[in-house]
């Protein structure tokens, strides 16, 4: 899975080139501790092979989403969650 995870980080961060984000703050990163591997972005673990959490599907005896599809859906949640955070500046006195 190693080949796949690395190649959709590539592609992901690609993409975020393509949109003007190439200075490097935005990324998408792919992480092997030797054990389990990790995809996030800025930081925040999107998925990760030690709890796997996409739903399973009994009738086709696999995973609802891709790991691919669930990164994306999990960068999107991620995204909406930061979208609700307001922040203000205390004036001086």
């Amino acid at each position: 899975m190693s080949y796949t995870l690395i190649n959709l980080v590539g592609d992901l961060n690609t993409q975020l080139v393509e949109q003007g984000y190439d200075d490097g703050s935005q990324e998408f990163i792919y992480f092997n501790n030797g054990y389990i591997e990790f995809v996030g972005f800025n930081g925040f673990t999107l998925w990760n092979s030690d709890a796997d959490e996409r739903e399973w599907d009994d009738e086709k005896d696999e995973y609802k989403l891709t790991v691919q599809e669930y990164v994306i859906k999990k960068f999107y949640e991620y995204r909406e969650n930061l979208s609700k955070i307001t922040l203000t500046l205390e004036e001086d006195n």
